[in-house]
């Protein structure tokens, strides 16, 4: 009986050492199918990655071909014009003036842009700009706009010519000015840098106007330049300071004639003289430097620049910036002489 108990146990023995022999026969299998596993579970995770497409974008990038396809065409300075809508009174003087075609050209040009508010401000609605003369209204316009493109980075206070109409007539002059902010003519400049295909907007928040007489008719005006205007005729430059420029004129004050006989001079020896008081191109009072100038008399005349006292070969201005439509005038208090070669 104990024998055949020891031989059952042994028998049981062996049995459970070769069930468990064949289960470590086996381990690939177990490691095989979690390799497969993991494979399906990354090929479920590629389908997401598929699925990823949208988030590819495929599609949303092709959605994205709105944005491509709403790259709108770069616009001149009349369609940007036409674009806003603050802008449209501009755009109806512009028509109407018949300078469309003009500022939609290569140029390039700036323009000081008005706002409608300007416009209305100044009492030129719809209506008032339709009943306007188109050569008077192009005037007012083309006093707004400045051949080249020049970006607010290189707008400095001075003088600038503003558009002529006429190649036989030159620009009238404008000044911009740095005191409170920029200032074109006067009008505040509120933003800049609107950049068109033919140049740039720069946007003010006045209508301003050409000056209404020549150099000529300004000094005959202000009532205090009769003897300038005597010596100009004896001279025989009237209509050289009429319809010439552009020019800066220092001229003397009535009060610097006093002691002066014009009938001791012939014409020619006024002329010299007065031509010794004009300097070519528009210089304002911002542009003024010590130094000496260049004049239409041909000598160079000397001024200096002492803080806010300005004198021309000793003269000093005493008014500075008149402006005409072919000149700036700064008066001066005594008559210069040029130097005697």
């Amino acid at each position: 009986m104990n024998k055949t108990l020891k031989l059952l146990v042994l028998f049981l023995i062996g049995a459970f050492v070769v069930a468990c022999g064949g289960d470590d026969d086996d381990p690939d299998t177990i490691d095989d199918t979690g390799v497969e596993e993991d494979a399906g579970d990354a090929g479920d995770g590629g389908d997401e990655t598929d699925g990823g497409e949208d988030v590819d974008g495929g599609d949303e990038t092709d959605g994205g071909d709105d944005v491509d396809g709403g790259d709108e065409e770069p616009l001149n300075i009349v369609e940007t014009a036409q674009a806003n809508e603050d802008f449209s009174l501009l755009v109806e003087a512009v028509v109407r003036a018949g300078l469309d075609d003009d500022l939609a050209a290569e140029g390039p040009f700036t323009v000081f842009a008005p706002t409608n508010a300007a416009f209305e401000a100044a009492d030129l609605d719809s209506a008032a700009i339709a009943e306007m003369e188109p050569a008077e209204l192009a005037a007012v316009l083309a006093y707004h706009v400045v051949e080249g493109e020049v970006l607010a980075a290189d707008v400095t206070p001075g003088a600038v010519t503003t558009l002529s109409l006429d190649p036989e007539v030159p620009g009238a002059p404008a000044i911009i000015e740095d005191i409170d902010g920029l200032t074109f003519a006067t009008a505040p400049i509120s933003t800049t840098d609107v950049i068109a295909t033919n140049g740039v907007i720069h946007v003010i928040d006045e209508v301003v106007f050409p000056p209404a007489f020549n150099a000529a008719e300004t000094a005959a005006d202000s009532g205090n330049f009769t003897g300038l205007m005597a010596a100009v005729a004896a001279a025989e430059l009237g209509e050289t300071v009429a319809t010439g420029g552009p020019f800066t004129v220092f001229a003397p004050a009535d009060p610097a004639f006093a002691d002066i006989n014009l009938e001791e001079y012939n014409a020619e020896e006024l002329a010299g003289i007065l031509t010794f008081h004009v300097v070519p191109g528009y210089v304002s009072s911002f542009d003024l430097a010590s130094g000496n100038v260049a004049t239409v008399n041909g000598a160079e005349a000397a001024v200096v620049v002492d803080g806010a006292t300005v004198t021309y070969e000793g003269a000093t201005v005493t008014e500075a910036n008149i402006l005409s439509s072919n000149a700036i005038i700064h008066v001066i208090d005594s008559v210069v002489v040029p130097p005697v070669e």
